[in-house]
């Protein structure tokens, strides 16, 4: 396979251009083609030409540049958070196209003139067979990671309420949800501060706080470090438990408390009345809370009808109801 980068006559755009005579490189540049192809848009490697005739296979692509997310340092935190989430939507709009890529890298990453992040080397992508669209959303937080960790390297003088921020970065990137849009709603919480969270107001607690970002119902902890530091822009629930006041979830929220799993320990329970989803939480050390359910027209939280583990009552549109909670949420079972 020949490997060629040159600047068309009268054009003024670089091309990368490749040529496959051998059966192999050829399926393989077909297969690339067709995921260019499909990808074809906004953030993503742009496919010029591809012929393929009887004696080889010909394929062009833009050339994106020498500069990528492994050579060029990620600036500021903002920045590198704002990177992530632009190709957290690119990626989310292939996998919609269903396209996959399955080898990202910070080498296919590009970055533009413009700076903008553009996803590149679909020849290697070409070459994996059948990769689950999880393996991306992974991948990327590996990426993001680890540009996180340098962009707070070269930026280290951080105000508490950015070293929060900073935390719930890390906390997101080693702990991604399963599809891109959800990645980039729950980095979006962190770029744009003022976002609902959850905090315990306690000295010398690192004490988790949750983002709640509506839209995909992402949950994630946000560390408070210091006594008092509250958000005054929100008015969530609040719970107070062992002489601890926690402000959950989002103005319009209702939240309560309950062993929902039968374990002996009651922790948070919310629900968001605008759309009937209910959400559990674990513990009050680490809450992350998680979609359990819901139910549409459901006002607050009463006493099951018929308790019974892994059962909340709710106030329902016609009256007390009941809300099973999904098996794999629930401790196993030691029967057979």
């Amino acid at each position: 396979m020949t490997d060629e980068t040159t600047l068309p006559p009268a054009d003024t755009t670089l091309l990368h251009h490749r040529v496959a005579h051998r059966p192999d490189d050829r399926e393989l540049l077909r297969r690339e083609a067709r995921l260019l192809q499909r990808a074809a848009g906004p953030g993503v490697l742009e496919l010029v030409e591809f012929a393929d005739d009887a004696i080889q296979t010909e394929l062009s692509v833009a050339w994106s540049g020498d500069r990528t997310w492994a050579t060029e340092p990620p600036g500021t935190f903002d920045e590198a958070i704002r990177s992530l989430i632009a190709v957290a939507a690119t990626l989310e709009r292939m996998h919609a196209a269903g396209v996959v890529h399955g080898a990202l890298s910070p080498a296919a990453l590009h970055i533009d003139k413009a700076g903008r992040s553009t996803i590149a080397q679909f020849d290697e992508a070409a070459a994996v067979d059948d990769p689950e669209p999880a393996t991306d959303v992974k991948a990327l937080a590996q990426i993001g990671a680890d540009r996180a960790e340098r962009a707070m390297q070269l930026d280290p003088r951080l105000r508490a309420h950015e070293r929060r921020r900073r935390d719930t970065a890390v906390w997101i990137l080693g702990n991604p949800p399963a599809e891109p849009g959800q990645l980039a709603t729950a980095l979006q919480g962190v770029a744009e501060p003022g976002r609902p969270w959850f905090q315990a107001n306690h000295i010398g607690i690192a004490a988790a706080a949750l983002i709640v970002a509506s839209s995909a119902a992402v949950l994630v902890p946000w560390i408070a470090d210091r006594y008092g530091d509250s958000d005054p822009t929100t008015r969530a629930p609040v719970l107070e438990v062992n002489g601890q006041r926690y402000q959950v979830g989002e103005p319009g929220d209702v939240a309560s408390i309950a062993d929902w799993n039968c374990d002996g320990a009651e922790t948070a329970v919310l629900l968001r009345p605008s759309t009937g989803t209910v959400f559990v939480s674990r513990s009050w050390r680490n809450p992350s809370l998680t979609v359990a359910g819901g139910l549409p027209g459901a006002t607050g939280f009463a006493d099951p009808p018929a308790p019974a583990c892994g059962v909340l009552g709710l106030i329902g549109p016609k009256g007390p109801a009941e809300l099973p909670l999904p098996a794999e949420l629930l401790p196993e079972s030691d029967d057979d």
